[in-house]
């Protein structure tokens, strides 16, 4: 059985004998039939783990993905949301099997953090700030005593608070 090599892009497979050629001396000339066949990649879609298998696809040598329809979502953590931006690699074009991963933006997360007075309701301060970053305790509030001759206040500090602490 004759083979044929192939190409990058393309295998053969013989088919059989083509009997009818004929030469320029009007000899009967056989020649063997192969049948073209388009290269197959295989393409396996994940996320960024690099071990969910969000997919596998085959397609023809040089033909691309349309992966419109996967969305891909990524849990968020305390410190970071995450949106998902594309694909590691351009899928427009595959001349080999390929391995195509998701990439996420990470988008550090804000939180509201307030100072308030010890009754618990009347705000001194009140902040957004990243998570992970230092929040700075702000002017310490004065009390005065409704009856001054009876007490004196001295601000001792806030309840949950330390220097330095780290949202």
């Amino acid at each position: 059985i004759p083979t044929k090599a192939p190409t990058n892009q393309y295998s053969y497979e013989f088919i059989g004998w083509d009997k009818n050629g004929v030469d320029e001396n009007g000899n009967t000339v056989v020649r063997a039939i192969y049948l073209q066949k388009v290269t197959k990649c295989y393409v396996n879609v994940y996320d960024d783990d690099r071990m969910t298998l969000l997919g596998s696809y085959e397609v023809e040598y040089g033909a691309g993905l349309a992966l419109n329809d996967l969305k891909p979502t990524k849990p968020e953590s305390k410190e970071f949301a995450y949106e998902f931006i594309g694909w590691d690699k351009n899928i427009d074009a595959f001349y080999k099997n390929e391995n195509v991963y998701a990439v996420y933006n990470a988008v550090p997360k804000k939180y509201k953090y307030e100072f308030v007075e010890e009754n618990g309701q009347t705000v001194v301060s009140q902040g957004v700030a990243i998570y992970g970053t230092p929040i700075s305790a702000p002017i310490a509030p004065k009390k005065e005593s409704e009856d001054a001759s009876k007490a004196v206040y001295e601000f001792v500090g806030w309840k949950g608070f330390e220097e330095g602490m780290i949202l």
